[in-house]
């Protein structure tokens, strides 16, 4: 049976473009590909799925309709950007410049990435929507490696997103249309991929060394990498020590298990 992995964006556009540029580069893998959670659920039908993309920015619940500013307003959220000549300028009279220019420089950067987020948020997009599918993962399906996949995403967003219990944030490749972005896409797909299947490594060897642990620390000493996790928890179901197959180590061993066979069949690819 081939793994499942999900991507879940609320734009066509980005499903398609994965669909069609970014999925062929997961050899062996079933994509499920939703616009929303409860999309999502209804086409994994009950499968156990491994890895979920989860688009950061996004329209959640009854969100207002999109309507671009009027030029004051967006005036008005770039008020107090320095200009290029000002920046120089201060950075001079002090004892630094170079550090002096590249905080002010950066203070600009930030003052920019407060526009973005008011007018995100006036325009009803916002990280919420990317947090909320994360929950959702957290709760339904806690074995599954969650990373964030925007073309948005500020500093603060991947923060919010890994302490919410995120595995990464990743940046969706960039073009300045819809043709230069399918062409990033396809260019970093393998780039993808492989951040992807270290993405589940990493959680299903933090989820089967927490359950191993519990029943038999004594045997994992020294094996806190996928393969050696899965060696110790094929021990334990062939010697049928300390009830490793109790229903509290059961689920973690069968999936483990299994994607690491599948890791093995398809040499990491």
């Amino acid at each position: 049976m081939k793994p499942v992995f999900c991507f879940i964006d609320d734009a066509s556009f980005e499903l398609e473009n994965f669909r069609q540029n970014a999925a062929p580069a997961f050899q062996g893998v079933e994509w499920v590909l939703a616009a929303d959670w409860r999309e999502c659920q209804d086409r994994l039908a009950g499968r156990a799925p491994l890895c979920f993309l989860l688009d950061l920015y996004g329209r959640l619940g009854d969100a207002p309709p999109s309507q671009l500013p009027r030029p004051d307003e967006l005036e008005a959220l770039l008020a107090g950007v320095a200009s290029p000549g000002e920046i120089l300028e201060r950075a001079r009279r002090e004892p630094d410049p170079v550090n002096a220019f590249l905080r002010g420089l950066f203070v600009q950067v930030n003052r920019w990435q407060e526009a973005f987020s008011q007018a995100a948020q006036a325009l009803g997009q916002s990280p919420a929507f990317g947090l909320a599918n994360l929950a959702q993962v957290r709760r339904e399906h806690p074995f599954a490696a969650a990373l964030g996949y925007s073309r948005k995403a500020l500093y603060q967003d991947a923060m919010a997103f890994t302490l919410a219990g995120g595995c990464g944030l990743l940046q969706k490749p960039q073009g300045g249309d819809p043709a230069a972005i399918a062409r990033a896409t396809r260019g970093k797909a393998q780039i993808l991929a492989q951040a992807c299947y270290r993405a589940v490594d990493r959680r299903l060897t933090h989820w089967g060394a927490h359950a191993l642990a519990v029943k038999a620390s004594s045997l994992l000493e020294g094996k806190g990498t996928l393969a050696g996790v899965a060696a110790a928890m094929a021990g334990l179901a062939k010697d049928g020590q300390a009830g490793a197959r109790e229903d509290s180590v059961r689920q973690p061993y069968d999936i483990l298990i299994k994607w690491s066979e599948w890791r093995g069949e398809n040499n990491g690819r």
